[in-house]
């Protein structure tokens, strides 16, 4: 499969890529799981890696304002699978295959900072996303 113009798809809908800074944009798929490692007493190394993998996404968005925020947050809410876990389908641009992946993801804690204060609402001074797979 190529690219189709889009990063990220939450729960079948594409994420804007209005609100991604693309060098904030990192992608670490497949990363592999380990169960009891060791070093024998030569010095090798044994590793037994597990057969499930585990994507890692992270974005900075630019600065945002009140409705642009709102938006980001009901992509996610609308899409729980599990609102209490933050969990939520994930399609993503996997570029160690070259091609569009897919899992189960869950949206870590967000930190809102505030860049102004006005009458007519807030303007963040941007957010960081996270994306975990389970």
């Amino acid at each position: 499969m190529s690219y189709n113009g889009y990063i990220l798809k939450i729960s079948g809908n594409v994420f804007p890529t209005k609100y991604i800074i693309a060098d904030t944009y990192t992608a670490t798929p497949n990363q592999r799981t380990d169960k009891d490692d060791y070093s024998d007493a030569d010095g090798y190394f044994h590793r037994t890696t597990l057969p499930h993998t585990r994507t890692k996404i992270e974005f900075q968005t630019p600065p945002l304002k009140t409705a642009e925020k709102d938006e980001i947050m009901d992509l996610f809410r609308n899409s729980y699978i599990h609102e209490g876990q933050r969990m939520v389908d994930v399609e993503y641009w996997d570029d160690e295959n070259s091609d569009y992946s897919s899992g189960t993801f869950y949206l870590p804690d967000i930190e809102f900072k505030y860049k102004q204060l006005k009458e007519d609402g807030i303007i963040y001074s941007g957010i960081r996303i996270a994306l975990i797979e389970y």
